[in-house]
């Protein structure tokens, strides 16, 4: 995988506090902020495919429901 430059902007106590953080893991601040939105980006994935099988059983269930309604109440109730 190719890599790319970017910059950006933090407040001078991040960096700080980052800078610290990877001088005791003994890696590099790109190390870490490239694992760290790996890591973020893996998470979204879950809960966004959680949120579709979600969605899909409750789009069922409905389906299911709708379809066991008891001849005559369909349409709101007995006919009078």
């Amino acid at each position: 995988m190719s890599k790319q430059d970017i910059t950006i902007q933090l407040d001078e106590e991040i960096i700080q506090r980052a800078q610290a953080l990877v001088a005791r893991r003994g890696m590099s601040l790109s190390t870490l902020l490239s694992h760290q939105i790996a890591a973020l980006a893996a998470v979204d994935e879950r809960y966004e495919e959680a949120r579709r099988r979600a969605l899909d059983a409750l789009d069922r269930a409905s389906d299911r429901a709708a379809t066991s309604v008891p001849e005559g109440l369909q349409d709101g109730g007995p006919r009078t």
